[in-house]
C-alpha cells in the first residue's frame, strides 16, 4: 500500500512538471510571437509524443471554420459540416455516437469557448482513453483544454493583429487618396467682369471618384467640367485622376469638336475601367 502511494505521489508530481514544461514551451513561443504553424505544431507534439493521443483535429472559427491541425485522418475534411454537430457541445465529453462519420472517429472532443461563443473545438482520441474512460487520463483532459484555449487564444489575438494592421494601413492609404483627390480640384477659379465661379466639394466618403475642374483654353473660351466615377473607393478616384489627366492632355495640344473629345475619353475610361465602372461626365463651352 505504500509503494503504490509513492508510485502515486510520484506520478502526480511528475505530471505537474510536465504540465508546466509544456505551459512554459507554449507561454515562450507565443512572447516571442511565432507563427500559427509553430504554435500548432507545439501542440500536436505534446498530445501525440507527450499524451499519446493517436489521432486529433483542431477546429478553429476564423472568417470561417479551418482546420489548424490534423494526424491520423485522412483526407480533406469538410469544417462546416462538423462543426454543424458539434454546435450542441458546451463541455469536454465523452463522444458515444455521432451523425459524423468524422466525429464517430474519436473519443471525445474538447471545445473552446470565449465570450460564450465557440471559438475551436479539438476532437481528440486514443488508446488511454478507450482502456480507461474513467481513469486520471479522463480527469487531465481539463489540461488539454487549457494548452487548446491557450493557443487558440494566441493564435486568434494574431489573426486579430493582423486585421488591425491591415486596417491601419487601408486608412493610411484612404488619407493619402484623399489628399491626391484634393489635388484634382483647381485652387484658383475665375473671378472677374466676365466670369465670376464659385464651387465647394463636401465629400459624402473619405475617397471617392468626384470631381470638378476648371480650363482656360484662351483668354475669352473656358472649359467647366463635373464628373462622377459608379461607386466609391480608392479605384473610383484613381479612374477619375486617370480621367482627369486624359482630358487635359487632350486640350494642351488642341481643341477639338465635342463628339470626338467624348468619344476618345469614353475610349480611355473603357479601356482602364474595363467595362466594371462609368463615369457620368458633363461639360460646358464658356465663350
Amino acid at each position: 500500500m505504500h509503494e503504490k502511494l509513492v508510485l502515486s505521489l510520484e506520478n502526480q508530481i511528475e505530471f505537474q512538471e510536465f504540465k508546466l514544461t509544456s505551459l512554459l514551451e507554449i507561454t515562450n513561443a507565443i512572447n516571442t510571437k511565432q507563427s500559427v504553424d509553430t504554435l500548432t505544431k507545439i501542440l500536436g507534439f505534446i498530445l501525440k509524443e507527450q499524451l499519446g493521443f493517436s489521432k486529433f483535429i483542431l477546429l478553429h472559427k476564423q472568417e470561417t471554420w479551418k482546420t489548424l491541425l490534423k494526424t491520423g485522418v485522412k483526407g480533406s475534411l469538410k469544417e462546416e459540416e462538423i462543426i454543424f454537430n458539434l454546435a450542441r457541445f458546451k463541455e469536454i465529453t465523452t463522444i458515444e455516437s455521432s451523425p459524423s462519420e468524422i466525429i464517430a472517429q474519436f473519443d471525445s472532443v474538447v471545445p473552446v469557448f470565449h465570450q460564450k461563443a465557440p471559438l475551436a473545438y479539438l476532437l481528440i482520441s486514443g488508446d488511454s482513453l478507450k482502456k480507461n474512460p474513467s481513469s486520471e487520463t479522463i480527469n487531465n483532459m481539463r489540461f488539454v483544454q487549457t494548452l487548446a484555449n491557450i493557443i487558440v487564444v494566441a493564435i486568434e489575438n494574431q489573426r486579430m493583429m493582423q486585421i488591425s494592421i491591415k486596417q491601419a494601413r487601408l486608412k493610411k492609404e484612404l488619407e493619402v487618396a484623399s489628399e491626391m483627390q484634393k489635388m484634382l480640384f483647381p485652387s484658383d477659379l475665375p473671378s472677374n467682369r466676365k466670369l465670376d465661379v464659385h464651387a465647394k466639394y463636401t465629400s459624402r466618403h473619405q475617397v471617392g471618384g468626384d470631381y470638378y475642374d476648371f480650363i482656360q483654353l484662351s483668354e475669352d473660351e473656358y472649359i467647366i467640367c463635373i464628373g462622377d466615377v459608379s461607386g466609391k473607393g480608392i479605384s473610383a478616384a484613381m479612374l477619375m485622376a486617370n480621367f482627369q489627366a486624359t482630358l487635359r492632355a487632350l486640350y494642351s495640344y488642341q481643341q477639338f469638336e465635342l463628339d470626338f473629345l467624348i468619344e476618345e475619353l469614353n475610349k480611355k475610361v473603357m479601356k482602364n475601367a474595363k467595362g466594371e465602372k462609368f463615369i457620368t461626365f458633363s461639360l460646358l463651352n464658356i465663350t
